[in-house]
């Protein structure tokens, strides 16, 4: 939906070693553990973590896809300041994807994300319908 295709390595970081097992770098490849490896980062603020986990419910990746729980995590890592957690709830609120369409939202969002550089926010490219 929103954000399939554009989790590229968010959680790089000592905090967040669920990439290692998610991709079987140095470490036997194993879902479940980076699952629980993101999950333990996200839930201690890591907004790289926080991205990850949203994606992960979004795109249903070893757990069932759930719209509401993956808006969760982007809206905490959006909070964190992660500029594309920023985009891709902006795109949410102005869609009414796992939360309420709300076009205020959207647009405080959006311009969150553009403010940091973000290059879809700032180019105005996205496909988003709001304000």
């Amino acid at each position: 939906m929103v954000s399939q295709g554009r989790r590229p390595g968010r959680c790089r970081s000592p905090a967040c070693p669920g990439e290692l097992y998610e991709a079987g770098q140095g470490v036997p490849k194993d879902l479940a553990q980076a699952l629980k490896l993101y999950r333990a980062a996200a839930e201690l603020g890591h907004a790289g973590a926080q991205y990850t986990l949203g994606f992960v419910y979004e795109a249903g990746r070893g757990v069932a896809q759930d719209h509401v729980e993956a808006t969760k995590w982007f809206q905490r890592a959006a909070e964190g300041g992660d500029a594309l957690a920023q985009y891709d709830l902006a795109q949410r609120y102005d869609l009414g994807v796992g939360v309420r369409a709300d076009p205020i939202e959207a647009y405080k969002w959006m311009v969150l994300a553009a403010a940091q550089g973000q290059a879809d926010a700032a180019s105005g490219s996205s496909n988003w319908n709001g304000a």
